[in-house]
């Protein structure tokens, strides 16, 4: 009795089958069949609608009798399956790629000027995360071991120098060692880097490394990855403290194009059109629009407070002697109508409006919204995180604060 009931519940099943097959076949090529294919495709849609089986036979026989009909009107094809697959990736992509230019893009974090708001890819001492292993903390945190211990005493070969794929060889003593990372951040890590000629040019290490001493024990962590909204600005518009990421297209320093350096920037907005600007002892003031007297930027936006908090690497607003604008006490800059002026929050070492001037309103892409990865003390919403309390103390242009994010 079990065995009849099974055979005519997969009788019926064979028949239903059918019907929404041919009818799916009729709805997604729709555009494309003949009045001749869509007749025939709905009458076997029909008589699949009102066929009762007898029994699981007469089911296989109306199948076979049905595929007939519709291998008349859409022969079969291998390649038919690889196209309904690439329909559906594009459409796919058709839909990410509509988020992406209307709502929601994207972004990577390229260099530490947003410290300690948002990083970029920055060295982290070993100790400052708790270690999940190789694997986990690269899932993680996107950290990258960095770890080198003297082998051979001696002193660092500037010659063995060399910037391969992701990292940077070098020698001392008779030792070859290969550690993550540019050169630039290699030779910033690893102390290899006592300073920079005007050329801005590296000046390396000249001492006498011993046999056993650490050059480094951390990891490279990858940068912040966020999302960034394309849309509500439209509607709120852009304001004074928001964390903004433009292009460069148009941009010049020093006479080049920005954009051949980076397309994209990601900055603080500190000035807003008709603005006046001026920066005094590591404060920034502004006078508005309007206004008669300057005011220290944090009075008109809580969100710079935490950045004169002193504390967890933020420094305040600072001057830099070879910068465009703002280099001096004397110094004011007046933003032009629908242009902003844009600084990164590590102003000690920021390539920002200072030294580009002002960023035309279409440049602007959006507002940063939220880091979705490494899974760090910055994931989640941007900018709601409070300073860490610890004295920031700069060693010239380094603030080892910002290390313990």
């Amino acid at each position: 009795m079990f065995s009849y009931i099974s055979k005519k519940s997969r009788a019926k099943k064979i028949v239903k089958d059918i019907y929404k097959h041919t009818k799916n076949l009729l709805h997604y090529n729709d555009d494309i069949y003949s009045d001749e294919q869509k007749k025939i495709l709905t009458d076997v849609a029909n008589k699949a609608e009102t066929f009762v089986p007898e029994n699981l036979t007469s089911a296989q026989d109306f199948f076979t009798e049905c595929e007939q009909e519709v291998l008349k009107v859409v022969p079969k094809n291998k390649l038919n399956i690889i196209r309904e697959y690439v329909d559906i990736i594009a459409v796919a992509f058709m839909v990410a790629f509509g988020v992406r230019g209307l709502f929601l893009q994207p972004f990577k974090i390229p260099t530490g000027s947003m410290q300690p708001t948002l990083f970029g890819i920055h060295y982290v001492e070993k100790g400052v995360y708790p270690n999940f292993g190789e694997w986990g903390n690269l899932a993680i945190y996107g950290g990258q071991q960095a770890k080198a211990v003297i082998a051979t005493s001696g002193r660092l070969a500037p010659s063995s120098i060399k910037q391969l794929p992701g990292q940077t060889s070098f020698e001392i003593g008779n030792s070859k060692y290969n550690l993550p990372g540019t050169l630039q951040q290699v030779l910033s890590y690893t102390k290899l880097m006592v300073g920079r000629t005007n050329m801005n040019s590296p000046v390396l290490e000249q001492g006498y490394f011993q046999k056993g001493e650490t050059l480094c024990d951390g990891e490279l962590v990858i940068g912040d990855h966020l999302f960034v909204d394309r849309f509500t600005l439209n509607f709120t518009g852009i304001k004074r403290g928001d964390i903004i990421v433009f292009n460069t297209v148009g941009l010049m320093l020093n006479g080049k194009e920005l954009s051949k350096e980076g397309y994209y920037y990601i900055k603080r907005l500190v000035g807003m059109p008709g603005d006046e600007l001026k920066i005094v002892g590591s404060r920034l003031f502004v006078k508005e629009k309007g206004t008669k007297e300057f005011k220290i930027i944090s009075e008109l936006d809580n969100r710079f407070k935490k950045i004169y908090s002193n504390k967890g690497g933020y420094h305040g607003h600072t001057q830099q002697y070879n910068a465009n604008y703002l280099s001096s006490d004397d110094d004011v800059f007046i933003v032009p109508e629908d242009c902003y002026f844009m600084m990164g929050d590590n102003s000690l070492n920021s390539q920002d409006s200072r030294y580009f001037g002002a960023v035309p309103r279409r440049n602007i892409v959006g507002k940063a919204l939220f880091v979705f990865w490494p899974f760090n003390r910055r994931w989640g919403a941007i900018d709601c995180k409070e300073p860490l309390n610890v004295k920031t103390e700069p060693r010239g242009n380094i603030l080892p604060a910002m290390n313990l994010q």
